[in-house]
């Protein structure tokens, strides 16, 4: 396209069309943090009051030995992976509503624009980033539940006691 083959009417309209995109982007992102913030968040401490109603005041060991340490590790590693994954989510959102805005100057300014600057310039995958999402979560939860099974004391050596 050039600047003559865009009158201002479609000019406008377009300008429109990205502006409801770019509000489009920002609610999805804000509705997906929201929800993973809850997740992240809010899942380890329910965990953790699961475990703390579980063992009743049974024995907690305060040695943390070689499997406390790898599964504190792992939890860890599946946080940090979380966090990375949500900043890629996000950059990826924000470099294309920045191309919109481009676009958008460019069109109030009665410049050029080409048809690259109203597509979709990154590649989307949702099923391999939910995945790897939905991964790092349950790597978190799973590693998480057993550091806390680790601290308790082995069955064997509990005592059942009938009322």
């Amino acid at each position: 396209m050039n600047e003559n083959s865009i009158d201002q009417d479609s000019r406008i309209e377009i300008i429109k069309h990205l502006s409801s995109e770019i509000k489009t982007q920002s609610a999805y992102l804000s509705t997906l943090r929201s929800r993973v913030a809850l997740t992240i968040l809010v899942g380890p401490f329910v965990v953790f009051g699961s475990f703390l109603v579980a063992i009743k005041g049974a024995q907690i060991s305060p040695h943390f030995g070689e499997h406390q340490r790898i599964y504190a590790a792992l939890a860890i590693g599946f946080y940090l992976a979380m966090g990375l994954y949500g900043a890629l989510l996000d950059g990826q959102v924000t470099k294309q509503c920045d191309e919109w805005r481009g676009t958008i100057v460019k069109l109030a300014k009665n410049h050029s624009v080409g048809d690259n600057d109203l597509k979709f310039k990154y590649k989307h995958y949702p099923y391999i980033a939910y995945m790897i999402g939905w991964i790092c979560i349950l790597g978190a939860f799973i590693s998480i539940a057993l550091l806390l099974a680790s601290l308790l004391p082995p069955v064997a050596n509990c005592v059942i006691q009938k009322y």
